[in-house]
C-alpha cells in the first residue's frame, strides 16, 4: 500500500516501475523477452517475439475474427484507417498464397 500512496496520480500511464514512473517500450520488451526465456520453449524463444508482434497479431487475429477496420483502428489507437488497412492487406495476401 505504501507503493501506491507515493504515486503521481496524475501520471496517465498504464504500466508503471516500482517508483510509480512510465514504463518505456524498451522496457516492456525485456520483461517481454524475461518471460519468453523462462519458458524454456526454444521454438518460442526462436520467434524473436516483441510487444509490436504482438500488437500485430491482434490486429489480424481481430480482423479474422470479423472485426471492422474501423474497430482495429480503433482498438490499436491509429489516427488513420490506411494506417489499419496494412493488417488487412497482408492477411488477404498470405491467406491468398497459403491456400
Amino acid at each position: 500500500m505504501k507503493l501506491l500512496s507515493n504515486l503521481n496520480l496524475r501520471e496517465k500511464s498504464f504500466f508503471i516501475d516500482n517508483e510509480g514512473k512510465p514504463l518505456t517500450g524498451e522496457n516492456l520488451n525485456e520483461m517481454l523477452k524475461q518471460i519468453i526465456y523462462r519458458t524454456k520453449n526454444q521454438v518460442i524463444i526462436d520467434k524473436k517475439i516483441t510487444l509490436h508482434c504482438l500488437r500485430h497479431s491482434i490486429a489480424v487475429h481481430l480482423m479474422d475474427d470479423g472485426e471492422s477496420l474501423e474497430y482495429v483502428k480503433n482498438f490499436l489507437g491509429h489516427t488513420f484507417s490506411d494506417t489499419s488497412l496494412i493488417y488487412a492487406v497482408r492477411r488477404k495476401r498470405k491467406n491468398y498464397y497459403t491456400l
